[in-house]
């Protein structure tokens, strides 16, 4: 009777291990890129939300300052970019549009929660109007003494940016990391203090990163050696 020799034995377990080790790579790579985006969803949130990330709370002859990164953006615009030698209207214009878009998530957001408006009010284009009054507040409201640190402004322009590419391009999430850490440094220097939007986005970076790793890293199949009796 035809009878399988042990090499031939041993080729055939050899394959069946590779194709459930590659099987179980993929399943594994496939949960590491879902919880990746999770992570990247949760700061882009944390982001758009308008939540200040550092704050110095109000005391005699002390002035209440807050840190948010779409607003410190938003107001430190203008100032660097003068700076930087970019005609005013052509800022202004900039602003205007780039400013409106980054306020509107926030804005949509507000309009789907709210109770008494209408159900036709709760559209893209009434909260895209609503962002005109927005602009305009985050403009005064925000102290020119946050806006125009260049600590603070850079962190925010990694924050708001990287926290958006990161939803199509892995490792982005690097940038939104680095801004965190930059708006702490500015922030702890001019006397403002962290707040758990700033760590709560730094941890979901780190856990993004290492996710995205995790998906990208292939396992080798460990081959099984068989005794030859």
């Amino acid at each position: 009777p035809f009878r399988i020799v042990p090499q031939e034995e041993d080729a055939k377990e050899e394959r069946l291990d590779k194709r459930s080790a590659e099987k179980n790579r993929k399943q594994r790579a496939g949960l590491a890129g879902l919880l990746r985006f999770m992570c990247v969803l949760v700061s882009l949130v944390i982001t758009f939300s308008l939540q200040p990330f550092a704050i110095r709370p109000r005391a005699p002859g002390v002035n209440k300052l807050k840190a948010a990164p779409v607003t410190v953006l938003i107001a430190g615009a203008r100032h660097f970019g003068a700076r930087a030698g970019v005609p005013e209207m052509k800022v202004n214009a900039t602003i205007d549009v780039a400013g409106r878009a980054m306020l509107l998530p926030n804005k949509y957001t507000a309009l789907r929660r709210d109770k008494r408006a209408k159900p036709e009010d709760k559209t893209v284009s009434v909260a895209w109007r609503k962002t005109k009054a927005a602009l305009e507040s985050a403009l005064q409201n925000t102290d020119r003494e946050v806006a125009t640190n260049d600590m603070i402004f850079a962190g925010s322009v990694l924050v708001v940016f990287g926290s958006v590419v990161a939803i199509v391009i892995s490792g982005a999430e690097f940038a939104p990391l680095v801004g965190a850490l930059l708006v702490f440094n500015g922030g702890r220097s001019k006397g403002l203090e962290p707040q758990p939007e700033l760590y709560t986005l730094a941890v979901m970076c780190g856990l993004a990163l290492a996710c995205g790793e995790a998906a990208r890293t292939p396992t080798k199949a460990t081959k099984r050696k068989t005794k030859r009796s």
